[in-house]
């Protein structure tokens, strides 16, 4: 006989007794909420899963302050991601306006080349031997005799 787990039944079944419980089954509830009636291999069980839920807990713990810890560090990160990507979009933004700029002044450059040699050719100089009045008939003086 196990004398150490008799002691156990007897004080529980004491305290059930102190607290109004007087009949065998309400000794047998009292002996079960204090898991005495289990055989030890299942007790065994159970006190390694309360010790393993313990380290768990711990466990868990530690891994909130870590999540606390990286959540902080997560929103400092966004936060300097958002002012990397505002002052990197007033870059592009700036580059794209300078090309934009740079792209119209080439693209005059290249207009004013194509047309000003025709415009050359166009005009002639009014002092040119090549200048002709082009007169019409009503300018010139009139053909034949007395009018």
């Amino acid at each position: 006989m196990n004398t150490r787990a008799v002691n156990a039944a007897a004080g529980v079944i004491a305290r059930a007794m102190e607290s109004g419980y007087v009949t065998p089954a309400g000794w047998a509830s009292a002996l079960e909420s204090a898991q005495l009636l289990q055989s030890p291999e299942h007790a065994a069980e159970v006190e390694r899963l309360r010790l393993e839920a313990a380290g768990l807990r711990s466990q868990l713990a530690l891994f909130e302050e870590w999540r606390a810890a990286d959540g902080a560090r997560i929103a400092e990160l966004l936060a300097e991601r958002h002012s990397t990507n505002e002052a990197l979009d007033d870059a592009v933004q700036e580059l794209r306006a300078r090309r934009e700029a740079e792209s119209a002044d080439r693209s005059a450059d290249r207009l004013t080349r194509l047309l000003a040699p025709t415009q050359a050719l166009l005009e002639d100089p009014h002092d040119s031997p090549l200048h002709h009045r082009y007169a019409l008939g009503r300018d010139l003086p009139p053909l034949g005799g007395v009018q």
